[in-house]
């Protein structure tokens, strides 16, 4: 987790609109994770 959130920073800081897309990507796979948790 800490080291996905140090190379979202990098990206943050030189590339906004590509970041914007792996946190989306990030977000949609948090919410398929803990949707996996709560059928098990």
């Amino acid at each position: 987790m800490g080291n996905i959130a140090k190379i979202g920073r990098l990206l943050s800081d030189s590339l906004p609109i590509f970041f914007e897309e792996i946190l989306l990507d990030y977000t949609f796979f948090l919410y398929s994770f803990f949707d996996c948790e709560c059928l098990l």
